[in-house]
C-alpha cells in the first residue's frame, strides 16, 4: 500500500474510499491496508517482516495515483526489489562468490517480503527452498550425509555470499574437518599417510549424497583404481581373499591414515593373524587352517 495526506494510511483510505464500499467502511473505523479486509493475511503469519510493523506498508509501497482496487495497480515498489531492500538491510553481499539470485537483487526468490511461517521470512523450509533451482535427485539417494540430513546447507554453505568456490564457508578439507575433528586429529599424528587426503575428501567422498556406504563416489575397488593400477589386482592368477571379498582394500589397508607403512592396521605375523588365528573359509570354498596353531 501507500500513504495519503502527509503520510497517514488512513487519509488514503479515504482518498480511494469511493472505489471500494470495503474501503470506506474500513476508513471510517480507522483501519489500514492489512485489516480491512482486503489484504489481512499478508501478516497472519508467525513470523512477519518488521518493515510491516502496525501495519505499515509505505516503507516500501507508493501511491501511483491508479483505481484501486481495478484493472491496474494503484501502488508499486519504490525502488526495485534488491534496491529497496538495501534501505534497510546492510549492503554486505557483494563480496567474494555470490548467489546468483542475490546478485541479480531477487531477494523475493527466497524471502517473502511480508510475512512466513518458515524463520527468516524463507518462502519455503530448506532444502526444500533449495530444490527450486538446483536438481533435488543429486541430495536424495541412499546415503545422506549427516550434515545434510536435517536439511542443513548452511552447515557448509552461505546463502547469500562466501569468499570460497561454491559459496563454501571453508574450503577442501578443512571444512571436513570443523564437523570430522577425528580424522583430523588421527591424521596429524599418523606415521603413514593416504596420499589421497593431500588433496579433497571430496576426490572420494560424495558431500551431499550417494548410493554407496559411506558416501563413497563409487564402490571399492573402482573407486581405489582411479589412482591404483587395476592390473596389479585383476589380471593375476591367486588373489587373497580379503581383496574380492566384502570391504575389499579396507580390509586391510585403512583408506586414511595409519601407524604402519602402506597403511596397514598392523605389522607382519599380526596383521596376518588378525584373520587367519582361526579357520577361514577361502575363495575356492576349500578351509583355510589356523596358522597360529
Amino acid at each position: 500500500a501507500g500513504t495519503g495526506v502527509n503520510g497517514d494510511p488512513v487519509a488514503l483510505s479515504f482518498q480511494i474510499s469511493f472505489f471500494n464500499p470495503k474501503i470506506a467502511e474500513a476508513a471510517k473505523e480507522q483501519k489500514g491496508c492489512t485489516d480491512a479486509g482486503c489484504h489481512d493475511s499478508l501478516l497472519q503469519e508467525a513470523n512477519i517482516h518488521p518493515a510491516t510493523a502496525g501495519g505499515a506498508c509505505d516503507p516500501c509501497h507508493q501511491q501511483v495515483g491508479k483505481k484501486h482496487p481495478g484493472k491496474k495497480k494503484a501502488f508499486e515498489l519504490k525502488k526495485p526489489v534488491g534496491e529497496l531492500c538495501y534501505d534497510c538491510h546492510e549492503r554486505k553481499f557483494g563480496d567474494g562468490v555470490v548467489h546468483p539470485p542475490v546478485a541479480s537483487g531477487e531477494c523475493t526468490s527466497c524471502h517473502n517480503p511480508h510475512g512466513s511461517k518458515n524463520a527468516k521470512l524463507l518462502i519455503s523450509p530448506v532444502p526444500e527452498l533449495c530444490w527450486g533451482c538446483h536438481d533435488s535427485a543429486l541430495f536424495t539417494k541412499a546415503v545422506v550425509h549427516a550434515a545434510m540430513a536435517d536439511g542443513g546447507c548452511s552447515n557448509c554453505h552461505a546463502y547469500h555470499n562466501a569468499p570460497k568456490a561454491k559459496l563454501l564457508i571453508e574450503e577442501g578439507k578443512t571444512l571436513c574437518f570443523t564437523c570430522h575433528s577425528d580424522i583430523q586429529e588421527g591424521y596429524n599424528k599418523a606415521k603413514s599417510k593416504h596420499p589421497a587426503l593431500e588433496g579433497n575428501c571430496t576426490d572420494c567422498h560424495s558431500p551431499h549424497t550417494s548410493d554407496v556406504n559411506k558416501l563413497l563416489n563409487q564402490p571399492m575397488p573402482d573407486l581405489c583404481f582411479n589412482c591404483h593400477d587395476r592390473a596389479t589386482f585383476e589380471q593375476v592368477k591367486y588373489r587373497h581373499g580379503p581383496v574380492v571379498s566384502e570391504g575389499q582394500c579396507a580390509n586391510c589397508h585403512n583408506p586414511h591414515f595409519a601407524n604402519f607403512a602402506k597403511l596397514l592396521p598392523g605389522q607382519g605375523n599380526d596383521l596376518c593373524l588378525s584373520c587367519h588365528s582361526s579357520e577361514v573359509q577361502g575363495l575356492d570354498g576349500q578351509t583355510v587352517a589356523n596358522i597360529k596353531e
